[in-house]
């Protein structure tokens, strides 16, 4: 038989999706199918693959572009191998340019106050802790200030913008985000209480415990106070170290 060669060229990280690749991503995730499932769905799209049927010796009849080959179930899972980055949260900052026609705030949040940061955390954290998904719609508000119903693909959307956003900040600001109490920087499963009670104690951080500055502290840009939170984070990981060494 002579062999056939398909050059398949596939997205190798979330940076690589568009607009499109990414609405399609969240709607595999919306339903009801395994992450296996997700992945050779969006393996077979990205591919450009048509599956056509499956023949009598339990292989698949798939086309791509005007050639027809079989692929064994087994086969198949081993190409969709290539998208297993979708288990893993983006390493930088994934987000629709656009959601519902509106445009959102900076992906990064480079620009944005400081207080529309602690909000959006807030949120986020609320929905890691409760699944409320009225959260998340709230959160979708104060990302792309419009209110509208969402849909479940778009509300995985704002999820990923998010959490890809934490991430982010967790290896960009890796002193105060490991040092929040968590393995992951992100405060999962703390309650509201607790959380609040780490915000509070970041505004003190930055305020120096003058109330009269916290205005002008929640007016900061996003990237400015974390930046001054990893260093404050760094001086005290420093000077525990140093206590340590000397007792």
């Amino acid at each position: 038989m002579e062999a056939l060669t398909i050059d398949l060229k596939i997205p190798a990280a979330w940076g690589d999706l568009d607009n499109s690749q990414l609405k399609y991503l969240f709607g595999l995730m919306a339903c009801d199918f395994s992450l296996d499932e997700v992945k050779a769905l969006f393996f077979i799209k990205m591919a450009g693959l048509k599956i056509l049927g499956k023949n009598s010796n339990r292989t698949y009849l798939v086309k791509k572009g005007k050639s027809l080959f079989e692929l064994t179930p087994l086969a198949l899972a081993e190409l969709a191998t290539a998208v297993d980055w979708i288990s893993d949260l983006p390493k930088t900052p994934v987000c629709m340019s656009k959601l519902n026609g509106k445009k959102g705030v900076a992906r990064d949040f480079e620009g944005v106050a400081f207080e529309q940061f602690i909000i959006a955390d807030n949120l986020y954290q609320g929905f890691l802790h409760t699944k409320d998904d009225s959260l998340i719609d709230q959160l979708a508000y104060l990302l792309y200030d419009h209110e509208w119903k969402l849909k479940p693909w778009q509300r995985i959307a704002v999820f990923y913008r998010m959490a890809s956003l934490k991430n982010f900040f967790a290896s960009k600001f890796s002193d105060f985000f490991n040092g929040t109490g968590s393995d992951d920087g992100n405060m999962l499963g703390r309650s509201a209480a607790s959380v609040e009670e780490a915000v509070n104690a970041q505004i003190r951080a930055l305020t120096k415990g003058d109330v009269t500055k916290e205005h002008e502290v929640l007016a900061l840009d996003t990237w400015r106070a974390l930046t001054e939170l990893d260093a404050l984070a760094r001086e005290y990981k420093d000077f525990n170290a140093k206590i340590k060494h000397h007792s």
